[in-house]
């Protein structure tokens, strides 16, 4: 009997995502932007890294607990469900809030 190789890496038929160098950015009373559009963006992760609660507006002035919103240490992943090259902004129910982002190409 032939022998069948079995791999154990998985196969990925995904393009390979390049990072861009991890930024962070403040929300505030009000809508601002936080991530510049970008045609070559294939995803994104934001993060909230404030205690208070952050909304994202994409495309479009951010409009709070509205959309997307993220509690304390709530993660946003932008992926191929929720795509786009879009201006992202951000308002927070308290000044100064504090997030991360991390962008792929």
């Amino acid at each position: 009997m032939p022998s069948v190789s079995q791999s154990t890496q998985p196969v990925s038929t995904k393009d390979v995502l390049v990072p861009r160098p991890p930024t962070s950015g403040t929300g505030g009373l009000v809508s601002s932007l936080l991530v510049a559009a970008n045609p070559r963006r294939k995803s994104l992760a934001i993060t909230n890294l404030s205690t208070n609660i952050v909304s994202f507006g994409d495309g479009a002035a951010a409009v709070l607990y509205s959309g997307i919103s993220l509690m304390s240490g709530g993660v946003w992943l932008m992926d191929e469900y929720t795509f786009s090259h879009d201006a992202i902004y951000v308002i927070a129910s308290g000044a100064n809030s504090l997030i991360s982002v991390q962008e792929f190409e």
